[in-house]
């Protein structure tokens, strides 16, 4: 069964691998043939504007492409599972991503207790789960918006870990599918992937936790997930 879902996912990676980057490709391709065709500053300026945002795409789309193959791998299971500490890690994780949140024009945020509140997982994933989730509300609120990372402990013993922001939102309508692979809300300006709320929903799963995206309060978009009870024979902390 174990070798049946790795086959599978690797058939799946190989698919995506082909399609996905197809498109800046041929974008690349274009303008170094228009370049070539009409070598004045200003057309060879332009163009090479347009492949280093497409050469970006490109990078950008790969690395998800492999942090999506790398979150549906192996189960939690199977790799030791440690108490991580979400009261130590996430407000930490925030922290390091406001440089970058300032340069975009964003207010990011922290809202929660620093004490510690722990779930059985893995950091880094957790982590990866946080960065794209931070990601994906900077580009799709974009500059002048507000995000905020929530972090509360549940009276039964979980966890909930939110970003919210006051951007555009999503549709009622077209919530159900933010987590699919490649899915983009249409109409958005930014050129994104489609595959960070893809890898968030992976690492949830593994985590046995729960996506859910709900209306901010201003507006914008709130994603939450919901992690179970830690149990009560985890020794190990991170």
């Amino acid at each position: 069964s174990r070798l049946r879902s790795m086959l599978a996912l690797h058939d799946r990676f190989i698919a995506d691998a082909a399609h996905q980057p197809r498109t800046p490709l041929t974008g690349l391709r274009l303008h170094v043939e228009r370049a070539l065709a009409d070598p004045r500053p200003e057309t060879v300026a332009d163009a090479l504007a347009h492949i280093q945002r497409l050469t970006q795409r490109a990078a950008r789309t790969s690395s998800q492409l492999l942090a999506l193959t790398r979150a549906q791998a192996a189960p939690l299971e199977t790799e030791g599972p440690q108490l991580v500490d979400l009261g130590q890690l996430i407000p930490e994780a925030v922290a390091q991503r406001i440089h970058e949140a300032i340069r975009a024009g964003v207010d990011l945020g922290y809202e929660g207790s620093t004490q510690p509140l722990h779930i059985l997982g893995e950091a880094a994933s957790v982590q990866d789960m946080l960065d794209n989730l931070i990601d994906n509300a900077v580009r799709y609120a974009g500059p002048g918006s507000v995000i905020t990372v929530h972090l509360q402990a549940r009276a039964d013993g979980g966890a909930n870990l939110s970003v919210e922001d006051n951007g555009p939102g999503v549709p009622p309508e077209l919530m159900s599918r933010l987590s699919e692979r490649f899915f983009r809300v249409a109409g958005s300006n930014e050129a994104g992937s489609g595959l960070g709320l893809a890898i968030v929903q992976s690492i949830a799963k593994r985590h046995r936790a729960e996506v859910v995206y709900q209306a901010g309060r201003e507006r914008g978009l709130r994603v939450e997930v919901r992690f179970p009870p830690t149990a009560p024979s985890a020794a190990r902390t991170t």
